[in-house]
């Protein structure tokens, strides 16, 4: 059956408007598929057309066209296009994975195992009975480690003092004038730290509230 395209329309473009397509052929007459033919009523099937011989390559029609060498593209959408649009450009690596009608594989039924045969029972050689093991002494229980220690602050007072002897000379016409030069050079004096005696004073400590 041939048929002439009216319009034309490129695949990637169909694909955007009525989604992925599935490929699909027909090992069955097309009305016992009814999945197929609700497609194909909802004007959801394409034909291919498929070139075998010579270099020109393979272009869909839109709608329903049974002939050799066709397979059929299955969109998710309806395709928005008048039927016997041709279809160019198809990229098969486009294609959505079919997904598999029915089971694939059914295992064989498991067939009962058979009932061994019963042996006679042998005689088993008398043994005596062991003798009942010791019981072991309870080991003691481990200690308890001891509880954290609560530690407190505490904070005291420390006085300082610095005690140094010097040797200081002046000239006077009198002990009374002596004195009074001997006050004046002991206000300048300062306390080498190398030659005096620290001592250290340290009041009771209190608890930081």
């Amino acid at each position: 059956m041939e048929v002439k395209a009216k319009k034309t329309a490129r695949f990637d473009a169909l694909v955007k408007e009525a989604g992925q397509p599935v490929q699909v052929t027909l090992w069955t007459k097309p009305e016992d598929d009814q999945d197929f033919m609700r497609a194909v009523k909802e004007k959801r099937v394409a034909t291919v057309i498929q070139n075998n011989v010579g270099t020109k390559k393979d272009y869909g029609l839109v709608g329903f066209y049974p002939q050799d060498r066709a397979t059929y593209l299955l969109f998710p959408k309806p395709i928005d296009l008048p039927e016997e649009t041709k279809i160019v450009g198809i990229k098969y690596d486009r294609l959505a994975a079919p997904e598999p009608k029915g089971a694939i594989y059914r295992p064989p039924k498991p067939t009962p195992p058979k009932a061994p045969m019963r042996e006679k029972a042998r005689p088993q050689p008398r043994t005596e009975p062991e003798p009942p093991k010791a019981k072991e002494p309870p080991k003691p229980p481990k200690p308890e480690p001891p509880p954290p220690r609560k530690l407190f602050t505490f904070h005291s007072k420390v006085e300082l003092t610095a005690k140094q002897t010097a040797t200081i000379e002046v000239e006077a016409t009198s002990a009374k004038e002596a004195g009074k030069l001997l006050k004046a050079r002991a206000e300048e004096l300062a306390i080498d730290p190398a030659q005096a005696k620290l001592t250290r004073k340290v009041a009771r400590p209190q608890k930081r509230q």
